[in-house]
């Protein structure tokens, strides 16, 4: 997170091919509602491997409720 950006990098591998992708709010293991979309363009480097890339804009509000490392 920086100045209103929220930046991400996705990488999967065995499923199908990924279109979504969003950020849910709530408890660990439980979906809240979708807080944040991501909208990513997805590549494959590999077989049956998946990576996109990104940015969003995001309020500053959304950042600090969730957990973790992403507010730094």
């Amino acid at each position: 997170f920086n100045a209103g950006t929220l930046y991400y990098f996705l990488w999967v591998q065995n499923i199908a091919t990924p279109v979504p992708a969003h950020i849910h709010s709530g408890v660990q293991g439980v979906s809240g509602p979708i807080v944040v979309g991501l909208n990513p363009t997805w590549m494959s480097p590999a077989a049956n491997t998946y990576m996109a890339a990104g940015s969003v804009p995001v309020d500053s509000a959304t950042i600090q409720a969730m957990p973790g490392d992403q507010k730094k």
